[in-house]
């Protein structure tokens, strides 16, 4: 028997290719070509299976689901799916547990350098006709020796700590549940309030979940805290910033600049004041998105699913709803 396993998420040729090596096999695969509301629920409707990264899983879609046997998760946010209907309607909901520490990682490191060498704005510059060597020269920084506050201390940011030892960089971390003293020693990291690390921090990277406890973390009293030469990045979530009051630190110099894979609202808007900023590095939320990364993810997504075909077991890191 094929299960009917439908993706919602609009993905290119490639990764079609790639879903299809690892669960052609034991799936007949649907794929989404829009995120329109009516093809969305139809694609849920049908489904044994859905695969799941970016849109919204809500009470209404699981509802009309009839066959619907699992959820899964193609990375790890939950702030989009209503687990609260998975579990009234007994669909079980996985996610793929560390699967995107190293491609977030190095988005977050190479969003850093960016921002503190105002790469693309030398390179737009560049490209129309202007040679702005001096002005670079008066405003660029490297990131090595400097200090970095990490918001959220999972397998991103542990990741995102190794990644930094290169750079000889002192790492401060604060998240709701601190690490053992040997585990911070042998990373070589120190824990410290919020507050504290937006003051020590030359570059403040945030890897927390979107939580109500985390929604406007930053925003115009907490960037208040953060030193003028400092950069602010994201790759976790949008609503952990307050974009307004971001925008209005960038424009008057409360901070040097930010660098966003992640927004409140996605698509973010065409008329966003973001776009017009100089001192902020935009990117269109594929800071896990990589080739070969989403091998791994349908590696892991195929061998949980054929567990749960087959009665076997699934690792327990990876199981939301039971």
């Amino acid at each position: 028997m094929k299960y009917t396993l439908s993706v919602l998420d609009v993905v290119p040729g490639e990764f079609r290719k790639v879903i299809d090596q690892h669960l052609g096999g034991a799936c007949d695969i649907r794929y989404a070509v829009s995120y329109d509301r009516r093809e969305q629920l139809d694609l849920a409707a049908a489904a044994d299976f859905i695969w799941v990264g970016w849109p919204p899983v809500d009470a209404e879609m699981i509802g009309q689901a009839p066959k619907l046997k699992l959820i899964h998760k193609c990375g790890v946010g939950m702030d989009k799916i209503d687990l609260n209907a998975a579990r009234v309607l007994g669909v079980k909901v996985c996610l793929t547990a560390g699967i995107n520490a190293i491609p977030v990682s190095e988005m977050a490191l190479l969003l850093m350098m960016a921002v503190m060498r105002h790469i693309v704005y030398a390179n737009i510059s560049f490209r129309s006709g202007k040679w702005v060597q001096t002005e670079i020269k008066g405003i660029n920084q490297h990131l090595t020796g400097k200090t970095v506050g990490i918001v959220g201390m999972g397998n991103i940011g542990k990741n995102l700590v190794r990644l930094l030892k290169g750079f000889e960089c002192r790492v401060l971390y604060y998240d709701v549940q601190r690490l053992s003293p040997e585990r911070e020693a042998a990373l070589g990291i120190a824990y410290c309030s919020l507050e504290e690390l937006l003051r020590s921090s030359e570059v403040v990277s945030l890897h927390a979940p979107a939580t109500p406890e985390t929604a406007g973390m930053i925003n115009a009293g907490t960037l208040a805290m953060m030193d003028r030469n400092a950069i602010l990045i994201n790759t976790a979530r949008g609503e952990l910033i307050d974009e307004g009051a971001l925008v209005e630190a960038l424009k008057n110099g409360m901070i040097a600049g930010a660098g966003l894979d992640v927004f409140a609202t996605e698509p973010l808007a065409p008329d966003s004041p973001l776009r017009s900023l100089d001192n902020v590095i935009l990117s269109p939320h594929v800071a896990g998105t990589t080739l070969n990364n989403m091998s791994a993810r349908a590696m892991r997504i195929a061998k949980n699913l054929d567990a749960f075909i087959n009665g076997g077991e699934i690792a327990p890191t990876d199981i939301v709803v039971p």
